[in-house]
């Protein structure tokens, strides 16, 4: 197999798309909300913006349950939002597994609607 490679700084690629206005402006937004909250004397926290665009604090302790542990936040795979956001994505199927068989030992590893049921 010919391969060709070249570094590069993982960012959209990560979610296949090339990115647009909003995302320069959500990152402008976070970078000067992470320099208000340090003037501010709060640390701990990770940077969050609400849909007005103002800056919050989210507090991984206010997210834990009575063992310390955070839940993981689940997604309801049949909902609108969801069949929004997966439309447009090509993964393997059932019908792929023997030409996958070519890259992976068990292709059901890799099967997106089998991980998304599983976990």
């Amino acid at each position: 197999m010919d391969v060709k490679t070249r570094p590069i700084e993982l960012g959209y690629e990560l979610r296949c798309c090339r990115p647009i206005g909003f995302d320069l402006t959500l990152c402008t937004l976070l970078g000067i909300g992470v320099k208000n909250l340090f003037d501010e004397g709060k640390s701990g926290c990770l940077v969050s913006a609400n849909s007005k665009g103002e800056i919050l604090p989210l507090y991984l302790t206010d997210l834990q349950d009575e063992t310390g542990k955070i839940r993981p936040r689940l997604v309801d795979i049949d909902s609108e939002f969801a069949h929004l956001c997966l439309q447009n994505l090509h993964f393997l199927e059932e019908s792929d597994y023997d030409l996958a068989m070519q890259f992976v030992l068990n292709p059901s590893e890799y099967d997106f609607n089998k991980i998304l049921v599983e976990t």
